[in-house]
């Protein structure tokens, strides 16, 4: 009867993160309580998992398994979790350790207590004595406590450098047995967020607030939870709370953001773009006007902006969000050079784009072009003169591999840059330069309106153009992004107000409609012709944010729409048009069918990226309480004048999975975003909060700017999918969740 119930079981996943906030510093202010790794992040090995080693005589008796390492140990018995730590910075007289034991109360006192998820051997060769050295000792990323209390699971495993618990409970078992005592712990209590505060003598320990889903449909559906304190606060021990579920489902309790780190220094820093590699580093590039704008021993140049200037930076994050890789100023001696996006090869080599008007922008030996376009008779006509740049930076961020102006007399602005297996790099933006290079044999070399779109292609040496060309009408056409196919077609998505933008036969729409339309253009791989091109909007106007492919070519946009008549599809998440929306629209290979699109309400998307299941994620900037969230959400209320939001659809745009605000009480926006090989998602913003909701052992964790004169700090988020939920569609259109309070993050 036993397998029977097993197979039908709901699982109560509450997952927490266990973490210490202010380590060395006693106060444990409930205020700046935060995640932060239970691991001390090694540049290196960071984002490995923690690993538990079987007890066969190296530990206490009562010990099954035990995970130790830098600063910290993690104890499993039968009857509790002991949480040691230990701070070696603290000066001799502070207090230096605490530990705290999690106790399963009223639980099974024989539970047996299984390794999972085999990840080698463990061999303790302590002292002289041979007979006392334990060799070949299983260790495992996940523990598994079976029947803790009736029919109910917990598994332990750790995740990115943090330790995380889930209950599991079968169907008709009684979630209110779960009770957990914390001896040792000096208080405990929830914070505004839900998160689960315990005090010790070393700062608190917080367990992040639940958020619970259940699988019905192939959809996951959100359910209420919160942590429930005893009613005398000094029997220190928590319970959960839940609301209405079906006990023939699953149902998973497990926030999603891992980090979020502050990036910048005491003026205004703001994120272009943002890149991931294989490994899980970060790379972001934007501008910067801090003088104290982290920099590292061996970049490329870490003396770089003043507040009178702008310079580029590009920096490179280890993948807990712990640390720097690199980080560099890119810039010359006027006062303007920015970073606009970022691309990574194989090898970790960053190509950077970006707009300058320094005559001295750093340029390397037989580039392309290594002189700032001046217009003729005028060398001092710097005003309205802006050039592209392209760049290759080293994998340690210490060198430039190469360095190219690109651009004309009059003003050039790239927007995206795009890498081919080859190392060609792509680039677009828009020009207002007859002069911009071009070569022969490319699909429009002659400039038309008053700005247009260009797409120039590269050599890997950063030494020639492979091809270069304009693409616009008699006005002004803009190119914001750029991807490249399998087989080296330039996918190009811009907006244009040009009643004359180039299409072609066949494509979804291919006449312009007024106002400023999006656009969508696939060139050949000789940038000779156009393979496709097609508008997308209404009546008024719209605009790009995000372009991505997915492996079978189809492509998918994002951006903003004030159009009432913006195009959108049956089935859709939302469908009806406010004047002030984001898009999400995903066509086919062909640009000749719009498979679906869907407006996102009160807000602009601006990165967009599918995951290797076909979700889309997306993020933006949110500009009302009118924006969805779901139940998981990370934060559930709109806290400013703008927040940032991360946000999944799924796969066919029907339903809003995951949606969390992201920011403080003044202005935050969201810049770009990128996907993983793993799936995990980054996201790139900019914040001008004081109170942003970084998480607590992130790289930089306060404000650097000031709110008074406008300068803010740029961050970084991610987020790991397997440990967000969704939530299912409550109609057809506009599938709203009704917010709530709570979040978890952190700024760079």
């Amino acid at each position: 009867m036993r397998s029977i119930v097993r197979s039908t079981r709901v699982a109560i996943a509450l997952a927490t993160v266990l973490v210490v906030l202010n380590l060395g510093d006693s106060r444990g202010s409930a205020a700046s309580a935060h995640r932060v790794p239970a691991v001390p992040a090694q540049p290196a090995f960071g984002n490995l998992p923690l690993t538990f080693v079987a007890n066969r005589g190296q530990s206490d008796a009562r010990v099954q398994y035990v995970a130790q390492g830098r600063g910290y140990a993690f104890y499993l018995t039968r009857r509790e979790i002991v949480l040691a730590f230990v701070n070696a910075a603290a000066a001799p007289s502070a207090v230096r350790g605490h530990a705290v034991a999690m106790r399963f109360v009223a639980a099974n006192p024989d539970v047996a207590i299984d390794g999972d998820r085999k990840q080698g051997t463990v061999s303790y060769l302590r002292g002289r004595d041979a007979s006392q050295w334990r060799t070949g000792l299983p260790a495992y990323t996940k523990i598994v406590y079976r029947s803790l209390w009736p029919d109910v699971d917990l598994q332990i495993e750790g995740r990115n450098g943090v330790l995380k618990y889930e209950f599991h409970v079968a169907a008709g078992a009684d979630p209110s047995a779960i009770r957990l005592a914390y001896d040792g712990a000096s208080s405990l209590t929830v914070d505004d967020a839900g998160g689960l505060l315990i005090g010790t003598s070393l700062g608190s320990l917080r367990d992040a607030a639940p958020a619970s889903y259940q699988e019905i449909d192939g959809r996951r559906s959100p359910v209420d939870s919160r942590y429930v304190l005893a009613a005398d606060p000094n029997d220190r021990d928590v319970g959960f709370e839940l609301g209405k579920y079906r006990t023939d489902r699953e149902l998973v309790i497990d926030p999603g953001i891992e980090y979020t780190t502050l990036l910048g220094g005491a003026a205004d820093d703001q994120p272009g773009g943002i890149a991931v590699d294989a490994a899980g580093n970060v790379y972001i590039t934007g501008f910067t006007q801090s003088a104290d704008f982290p920099t590292t021993a061996g970049a490329f140049d870490t003396a770089g902006a003043v507040q009178t200037s702008v310079d580029a930076f590009v920096t490179k994050l280890n993948p807990t969000g712990t640390a720097l890789v690199y980080s560099t100023f890119i810039g010359g001696n006027q006062d303007f050079d920015w970073g606009r996006r970022i691309a990574v090869d194989a090898s970790g080599n960053a190509y950077v784009v970006g707009q300058t008007k320094s005559g001295d922008f750093p340029t390397t030996n037989g580039a392309f072009d290594r002189s700032l376009a001046i217009p003729p008779n005028c060398p001092r006509c710097f005003a309205d003169n802006y050039d592209a740049f392209v760049l290759k930076l080293n994998a340690t961020g210490s060198a430039l591999v190469y360095s190219t102006y690109l651009g004309g007399t009059d003003y050039d602005d790239p927007r995206g840059i795009a890498i081919d297996s080859a190392g060609n790099a792509y680039v677009t933006g828009e020009t207002a330069s007859r002069d911009f290079p071009i070569t022969a044999g490319s699909y429009q070399t002659l400039h038309h309106g008053d700005y247009d779109l260009f797409v120039t292609k590269l050599n890997p040496s950063g030494s020639g153009l492979v091809y270069s060309t304009f693409i616009g009408g008699t006005l002004v056409d803009d190119g914001e992004r750029i991807a490249v196919d399998g087989s080296n077609q330039a996918v190009v998505m811009g907006f244009s107000r040009s009643p004359d933008f180039p299409t072609t036969p066949g494509a979804y729409d291919p006449t312009p409609n007024g106002g400023f339309d999006v656009t969508l253009t696939k060139l050949n791989a000789a940038g000779s012709g156009l393979v496709f091109s097609t508008v997308l909007g209404g009546s008024d106007s719209d605009s790009g944010g995000g372009l991505a492919l997915d492996g079978a070519g189809n492509v998918y946009v994002s951006g903003g729409t004030s159009s009432l008549d913006f195009p959108t599809t049956p089935g859709a998440y939302d469908t009806t048009p406010t004047g002030g929306d984001g898009f999400v629209a995903k066509f086919d290979s062909t640009a000749a069918r719009l498979l679906w699109s869907t407006l996102i309400p009160s807000s602009g998307a601006a990165g967009v990226a599918p995951d290797a299941a076909g979700n889309v994620w997306i993020t933006g900037t949110a500009s009302s309480t009118a924006f969805p969230v779901t139940a998981d959400a990370a934060q559930r209320t709109f806290q400013g004048v703008a927040d940032a939001f991360i946000s999944r659809l799924s796969a066919d745009g029907a339903a809003l999975q995951y949606s969390t605000l992201l920011g403080g009480q003044n202005s935050d926006s969201g810049f770009d975003l990128a996907v993983s090989a793993n799936g995990s998602v980054y996201v790139a913003g900019r914040t001008m909060s004081l109170d942003f909701p970084a998480t607590t052992g992130a790289f930089d964790t306060v404000f650097n700017g000031d709110t008074s004169i406008f300068w803010g700090d740029a961050w970084v988020t991610k987020v790991d999918p397997n440990r967000t939920t969704s939530t299912p569609p409550a109609h057809a259109n506009r599938r709203k969740v009704a917010p709530t309070r709570g979040l978890t993050s952190s700024s760079l």
